[in-house]
């Protein structure tokens, strides 16, 4: 197989998880911690059954470095822990040389995708008062302080199904990288 190819390989069963896990969000608003195991299973279980050549070790520390960059966001109830589980197993597929940067694509998929449900759902004469939800409960989260879930003036609770900006931050990091590796 050449690089291309490997890469793809190990790539496509992150493609294929976060594709399931968008649906389960978009009509849930809940991502099953069975279907997070299948794929922290079949993460580790890829240099086994591939020539991907990523040792485990590579693949814990880019599951680790997914971990640790949306923990914080899980702790500041900016996306549930199914989204921080999944940005985690995600990463694992990479390794760490593509970790950061799903989780980054990933983040400004997010953001973007905020702008528009914001947009669709609460009209933009609500979204200061959400953003403005979102910043005090930051604030108050890092003093410390114990906060409920932000709702609007509707009592809503503010949910983003957060998995589809994962599927576009894993679908960016492959568009620029699989390029790459045909070349070479």
């Amino acid at each position: 197989m050449t690089f291309s190819e490997d890469l793809l390989v190990a790539v496509l069963p992150a493609l294929v998880l976060t594709v399931t896990a968008s649906v389960f969000d978009w009509r849930f608003r809940k991502i099953p911690n069975k279907l997070v195991l299948t794929g922290l299973f079949a993460a580790l279980a890829m240099p086994f059954v591939s020539d991907h050549g990523l040792p485990v070790q590579a693949i814990l520390l880019g599951g680790l470095i997914g971990l640790v960059l949306y923990l914080p966001l899980y702790a500041v109830r900016w996306v549930g822990a199914g989204d921080a589980k999944l940005m985690a197993v995600v990463d694992m597929f990479v390794g760490p040389s593509g970790a950061a940067l799903i989780a980054f694509y990933s983040f400004m998929a997010g953001g973007i995708l905020g702008v528009a449900m914001l947009a669709v759902q609460g009209g933009w004469g609500s979204a200061w008062e959400r953003l403005s939800l979102l910043f005090r409960s930051l604030v108050l989260r890092l003093r410390g302080v114990p906060i409920p879930m932000p709702v609007n003036s509707q009592g809503q609770t503010l949910r983003l199904p957060y998995a589809l900006a994962i599927l576009a931050g894993t679908f960016v990091w492959l568009s620029r990288n699989l390029p790459k590796s045909m070349a070479s």
